[in-house]
């Protein structure tokens, strides 16, 4: 067992290590740096110069990662310049925090949803299995940000409703609705190309490019999607195209193991065996054959991430990195009326509702699709 341990610590080094240079690197990616935080934009030029030799931005970059990765290492996170006390202590308490709500939230959910899901699996395809279901993919539905909002608002109490714009809110939100859900599937076809190509080939042929392309997957599995997607967006700058390539490079991963998984099975079976013996090239094999049969997961997978795009773009649009002003999307005028949260709380919850219904349509059809093509469901 220890041995098994030992081993498994072993092959995560390597991913561990391309989480620390993808984390560094798109940490000097992302544009400005402390010293233009401190100086501001018309700042000193020596004065600059001489903070970056203090933080040591004038070393190579090669130098900047292994002296970061050895501070890292040794518990050394230095200290804010904005309130000038170690940083290590702050997320530390940060985190004690974040743990005892997570920890607390965790347990009620179990308290909820596990004897739910017991009284659901009592009479399975029954009138209240199919009502829990509803319930449960309508919850998943909502975007994070948008169901904790709203649900602090509807536990506190509420200002009189004026309306404090004379916009035509409705108008807006279904034009948003044009580009948030032509952003999400734009991404989600891209991500299901690159990903299911390079998936195809992986699990095709194995050896060395399986090995690489799996550990390049792991890294980008070790993001959380969203952190993943601001990050990219946040590189990239705002606007359409460079969404759609954040959204895209967070699915890509996901499109790349569903075809992996499905393509080494697929592989070994005895009509491919057939195909070989017959003369027929990798190609036509791969393209034909086995692409073939191994779509129906990464098709299941397509709708069911369709609904995570959606919330992926809206939260990208309420932080400001997607569309642009006139232009709107669902996050967009979520960002917009934010402020009249408490005296006009509709301004949010419209958009809210349009995400939430095609978040949900997704979702059960996605669901539907699982069922409809799984050969051991009997409905």
């Amino acid at each position: 067992m220890s041995v098994y341990i030992l081993k498994r610590i072993a092959a995560m080094m390597p991913t561990l290590l391309g989480v620390t240079i993808a984390v560094f690197l798109l940490l000097k990616l992302l544009p400005g740096t402390v010293v233009e935080q401190m100086l501001g934009s018309e700042g000193d030029e020596e004065a600059a110069e001489a903070l970056r030799q203090f933080f040591g931005l004038d070393r190579p970059l090669h130098e900047q990662y292994l002296s970061w990765l050895k501070d890292i290492i040794v518990g050394d996170f230095g200290v804010s310049w904005r309130t000038g006390q170690e940083i290590l202590p702050t997320l530390l308490e940060a985190f004690a925090v974040t743990g005892e709500l997570a920890v607390f939230a965790v347990l009620v959910s179990a308290m909820i949803g596990i004897p739910l899901g017991l009284v659901a699996a009592l009479r399975p395809y029954g009138i209240l299995d199919h009502l829990l279901r509803i319930f449960s993919l309508a919850g998943v539905s909502v975007p994070v940000f948008f169901q904790g909002t709203v649900l602090i608002v509807l536990f506190s109490l509420f200002s009189p409703w004026k309306p404090p714009v004379g916009r035509d809110l409705l108008a807006r939100v279904i034009w948003g609705s044009q580009a948030s859900l032509g952003i999400s599937v734009s991404a989600m076809l891209l991500a299901l190309l690159v990903g299911s190509t390079a998936g195809l080939l992986s699990g095709y042929f194995g050896g060395y490019l399986d090995m690489v392309s799996g550990r390049i997957v792991d890294v980008l599995y070790s993001f959380p999607s969203q952190i993943l997607g601001i990050f990219v967006a946040g590189i990239l700058g705002p606007g359409i195209f460079n969404v759609i390539l954040a959204i895209a490079i967070v699915f890509t991963p996901v499109f790349f193991r569903t075809m992996r998984s499905g393509v080494i099975k697929e592989k070994e079976r005895e009509y491919v065996e057939a195909a070989r013996s017959l003369g027929l090239g990798h190609r036509r094999i791969m393209f034909v054959h086995i692409l073939r049969n191994s779509m129906i997961p990464v098709t299941v997978q397509f709708t069911v991430g369709l609904a995570v795009a959606i919330q992926l773009e809206a939260a990208l649009g309420f932080l400001g990195l997607g569309v642009q002003p006139p232009a709107a999307s669902w996050g967009s005028i979520l960002n917009d009326g934010v402020k009249y949260i408490m005296t006009a709380p509709w301004i949010s919850i419209m958009p809210g509702l349009f995400m939430v219904l095609a978040v949900f349509t997704f979702n059960l059809l996605g669901d539907g699709i699982r069922d409809w093509l799984d050969p051991h469901s009997e409905h």
